[in-house]
């Protein structure tokens, strides 16, 4: 691997190594706005590696183009980058893929009001996304060409199992389970939860057992909710926050050092949290920056990658940090009063 801070091209990525603790990272030195126009810079892709080397992957010119692609995924296979193009017409949902090896871009078209969620696992050969089938939300999985394979199940939200087989999607009562290849619908209810609540999958905790974030009736904090497929009880894993300065969960690891909530704090801002046997959460380390942005994006040992920032929009950098010790360093620093990095995925997603 390249030592820290070292920028090298795509044909001096080691394929090999790449696994866990690398990321895809948008990066650019266009200045955050203060109320006046500021000239775009260009936005680069770097494949960046456990110890902060840089890969470009990709470049475009300026920001006035790249921000019309949004980083939406990485191919578990490791070899393609997902891109959800914006632009002035709202006839098709375009995506874009990149060939990480050859620097080679393609286009395909999803139907027009259809949201790409990502690649499906292990390996990204198809497409989920939530469409629409007689004016209700559907799942739905393409190909990699924009041709519909199959609809799935009603639901607006979704989460593949790391192997692929198993797809958990949010119900107003729980997490509904389907096949990846259609069949019925299996709900899963979880205790307390009406129809006017609402669930959604956010991850798969373990092979057996989805995070869920559930929005009570009543309340607007998304509590946590550890859901095992095989229908033994749900179990809460925090409680509905009713004060700040955590306003609701959006995601959970639970390390030898603790549990570590992905908390929603005030305005724009998430941070870093633990929580304690009762239930309280409190900001990490000094990483709860007002108005600001942490973002976990993947567990490996007793670090966590992070996309971490200030201000709104944030100038953002990625880091490695070490929540029982409250110590860290940047793998690629936003510049002083710049964006720095827009948009990152992580190999693997957030479960690491």
């Amino acid at each position: 691997m390249l030592g820290a801070g070292r920028v090298g091209p795509r044909s001096a990525v080691p394929w090999s190594l790449v696994g866990p603790g690398w990321v895809l990272a948008d990066y650019t030195r266009t200045q955050l706005p203060r109320g006046v126009p500021v000239p775009a810079r260009p936005v680069t892709l770097f494949l960046v590696d456990p110890r902060g080397g840089r890969y470009t992957m990709y470049r475009w010119p300026s920001t006035s183009r790249a921000a019309s692609y949004t980083l939406l995924d990485w191919s578990g296979d490791r070899t393609r980058a997902l891109f959800l193009a914006s632009g002035p017409t709202a006839r098709r949902t375009v995506l874009h893929q990149l060939q990480l090896a050859t620097g080679t871009m393609t286009r395909f078209t999803l139907p027009a009001g259809t949201s790409p969620v990502g690649y499906t696992r292990p390996d990204g050969t198809n497409l989920l996304a939530i469409g629409t089938k007689r004016g209700r939300s559907v799942v739905q999985r393409y190909d990699l060409t924009g041709a519909l394979a199959a609809t799935l199940a009603t639901g607006s939200s979704v989460a593949g199992s790391p192997d692929g087989v198993t797809l958990a999607i949010g119900t107003d009562t729980g997490i509904g389970v389907v096949s990846n290849a259609g069949g019925r619908l299996r709900r899963l209810r979880i205790p307390g939860m009406t129809a006017r609540s609402g669930c959604q999958p956010v991850r798969w905790w373990n092979a057996s057992t989805v995070l869920a974030g559930c929005e009570p009736a009543g309340s607007s904090a998304q509590q946590l909710w550890l859901v095992p497929i095989g229908g033994a009880a749900p179990a809460a894993l925090t409680p509905v926050r009713a004060t700040g300065p955590d306003y609701g969960d959006g995601d959970a690891w639970r390390l030898a050092s603790g549990l570590y909530l992905q908390a929603a704090g005030a305005g724009c801002g998430t941070f870093l949290a633990q929580q304690a046997p009762d239930g309280s959460a409190t900001p990490v380390g000094g990483l709860a920056l007002a108005g600001g942005v942490d973002v976990v994006l993947a567990v490996v040992g007793h670090r966590m990658l992070m996309r971490a920032g200030v201000g709104c929009p944030p100038s953002s950098s990625l880091i490695w940090f070490n929540p029982a010790t409250g110590t860290g360093n940047n793998l690629l620093a936003g510049p002083p009063g710049a964006f720095g990095v827009t948009g990152a995925v992580a190999y693997g997603g957030p479960n690491g």
